[in-house]
C-alpha cells in the first residue's frame, strides 16, 4: 500500500463488521481502488490498531475509518474521541468513525434485510448515503452518530465516490 496515495483505509470490528464494509465498498457507484479493509479483533483493538497506523505518518490524503457496533454503549464513540492523539485538528480530520447500537444482524433487521445476505445490506446503505442520510441512516440505532454524518460525508464521500458519480450532499 502507497502511504501517500489518497486512500481510506477502514478498520473493521470483526468479521461480521468486516462483510458489512466490504459489501458497502463493493457497489459499482464506489471507487474500490482507494479503499482498503483490515479486520481487527473487538472494538477496543479497532480503535488502538487505527490510532497507532495513524500516528505512522501517513499522507495528508490518508483518511481513516473506524467502524465499531456500539453494543449497548451509545457513548462509545464520544470516549474514544476524547482520546488525547485524537485532539488534535490533524487526526480530526483524518480520524473518523461509525458505529450503531445492536450488532450487524439487527442493523439487518432495521434495514429490512433480516434473512438477506450483506450484499442487499451494503446496496440498501448505499442507496441511503447517495440520497443524504435517509432511510436506514435516519433509524434510531444511529442516533448516537448521526450529529456526525455531515462531516463524514463531506470528508470522505469525495474520496470514496467515483469522480463525476456523485455531489456529496448535505445531510438532511
Amino acid at each position: 500500500m502507497n502511504k501517500y496515495r489518497n486512500m481510506l483505509v477502514v478498520y473493521a470490528e470483526d468479521d461480521a463488521v468486516k462483510e458489512l464494509a466490504d459489501a458497502f465498498f463493493c457497489d459499482a457507484r464506489l471507487d474500490r481502488s482507494v479503499v482498503s479493509i483490515r479486520s481487527c479483533k473487538g472494538w477496543n483493538d479497532t480503535c488502538r490498531t487505527a490510532l497507532a497506523d495513524n500516528e505512522i505518518g501517513f499522507s495528508r490524503g490518508r483518511k481513516i475509518l473506524v467502524v465499531i457496533d456500539l453494543d449497548k454503549d451509545p457513548d462509545r464513540i464520544n470516549k474514544l474521541k476524547e482520546q488525547p492523539s485524537l485532539k488534535s485538528s490533524k487526526n480530526r480530520d483524518a480520524v473518523f468513525f461509525l458505529g450503531w447500537s445492536g450488532n450487524v444482524e439487527q442493523l439487518k433487521g432495521s434495514a429490512n434485510c433480516a434473512g438477506k445476505g450483506f450484499a442487499k445490506l451494503g446496496e440498501k446503505l448505499v442507496d441511503d448515503c447517495l440520497g443524504g442520510c435517509v432511510g436506514i441512516w435516519q433509524d434510531t440505532c444511529f442516533d448516537s452518530v448521526r450529529s456526525d454524518f455531515p462531516h463524514l460525508r463531506e470528508k470522505l464521500l469525495p474520496l470514496i465516490f467515483q469522480s463525476g458519480t456523485v455531489t456529496p450532499m448535505v445531510s438532511r
